[in-house]
């Protein structure tokens, strides 16, 4: 509260005199037609002695002006999380231990992740109980800070499907994403082989994210698992059959065909299916059947028939 002055009097002509003493204003806060109070006045100089002071204190009136306050921030890096809102901490230019707060509201510029984006805190205000002392230089401070990415986390949920002759799979995808974010996940779904059977694993490789907010995230892995089912194709595996004539030898029909078969393959993947029978010599029929298992398709048996028709004979009288 020190206060600057300069001192009048009443003295003599052109006497030699000096006034001093101490002056402070009524406390340190600003304002307006403050008192100011010159305390312990004494006199030195040629002609001090010559005069006794009418007292040793004197006042007038002196105004305390608002200090410019400089606001300054520092911005916290953040993991993208969808939004602008920013951390900040804030720093400015008070004298000594001035009891102030500075508060504000801090965004980055937009939401997106980057590097060295600006930060801009508005509104800025003071409190605290030497608040009234300062006058903000500006209600606005920028810094820079960074927005990382935001790591994601894809799943995915594989469909069983029926036995086609490869590995390929459907899949839907699932993530983490924050909140309404526009992102496309895709990969290349397999399963571990192309053969029927349950709870086989199927696998997304090269996992990789499109779509607007693409640019906020990074993959945790760039391939996912789930499990799933490949059931047995339809077939039907009809025994060949032969229609022929007698001629006193052994006659066999071997052989099967099929249909149903996927992907194209032929009846060379059946090796699980045999047939029997379908084997004779004289006029007649006989049974030709197919039977087995296959891994890939369950079969449907239609049976075959060797036919040996009776040969014709010429009987010529004596």
């Amino acid at each position: 509260n020190s206060a600057s002055v300069s001192y009048g009097d009443d003295r003599i002509g052109q006497d030699v005199l000096v006034i001093s003493g101490t002056a402070t204003f009524s406390d340190k806060n600003a304002a307006t037609g403050k008192t100011v109070t010159a305390n312990n006045l004494a006199l030195t100089g040629t002609d001090a002695g010559n005069y006794e002071l009418a007292s040793t204190t004197a006042t007038t009136q002196a105004n305390i002006d608002k200090a410019t306050l400089t606001a300054t921030l520092n911005a916290q890096n953040k993991i993208y999380d969808g939004n602008n809102s920013a951390s900040v901490s804030y720093g400015d230019d008070r004298i000594g231990q001035d009891v102030l707060v500075v508060s504000g509201t801090a965004t980055f510029s937009d939401k997106n992740a980057a590097t060295g984006k600006t930060v801009t805190a508005t509104g800025l205000a003071l409190t605290g109980t030497d608040a009234g002392n300062y006058e903000l230089a500006s209600t606005t401070a920028t810094t820079q800070a960074d927005i990382d990415k935001a790591t994601l986390t894809a799943t995915i949920t594989a469909q069983n499907k029926i036995y086609d002759g490869n590995n390929s799979a459907s899949v839907s995808y699932g993530d983490d994403r924050i909140g309404q974010d526009v992102l496309v996940v895709s990969g290349t779904a397999t399963f571990s082989d192309k053969n029927a059977g349950s709870n086989k694993t199927v696998i997304v490789n090269g996992l990789t994210l499109s779509g607007a907010d693409a640019g906020n995230y990074v993959l945790a892995a760039t391939t996912a698992t789930d499990t799933a089912d490949i059931s047995k194709a339809q077939a039907i595996v009809t025994a060949n059959s032969l229609n022929t004539v007698y001629n006193g030898q052994n006659q066999t029909v071997t052989g099967f065909t099929a249909s149903g078969l996927v992907g194209g393959e032929d009846e060379s993947v059946l090796t699980g299916v045999s047939t029997t029978g379908g084997t004779g010599k004289n006029a007649g029929s006989y049974a030709h059947t197919a039977s087995g298992t296959d891994g890939n398709y369950d079969i449907t048996f239609v049976a075959g028939q060797l036919e040996i028709d009776k040969a014709k004979a010429t009987v010529t009288a004596n």
